[in-house]
């Protein structure tokens, strides 16, 4: 029970790392691209049923980038705070790559 308790508390904590960093990109309402530090995954959203591309969706059936798409879906603004999140994150890369020359 303690194990589940810090992988479900870890989960969450990256969970909100990837919505405040910008990390989630709305492909259309169904489908979500989670841009993860070193790998890439898709959400996919069907009905009230979520599927994730990542290793630990398929061996345990829940990760943290299901719980983040869960709870911008449930958020009256969650869609809105993604695109402000992502506009800034991209803000962010082009002036990190136009101060670098």
């Amino acid at each position: 029970m303690i194990q589940y308790d810090k992988s479900l508390r870890k989960a969450i904590n990256k969970a909100v790392r990837l919505i405040m960093e910008g990390r989630i990109i709305e492909i259309n309402p169904n489908l979500y691209y989670i841009v993860g530090k070193d790998r890439k995954h898709i959400v996919h959203v069907k009905g009230n049923k979520f599927e994730c591309s990542c290793k630990g969706f398929e061996v345990m059936g829940r990760c943290s980038h299901i719980l983040a798409v869960s709870a911008i879906l449930s958020s009256k603004r969650g869609k809105d705070f993604i695109t402000s999140n992502v506009e800034k994150r991209i803000l962010r890369e082009l002036r990190k790559l136009y101060y670098r020359r």
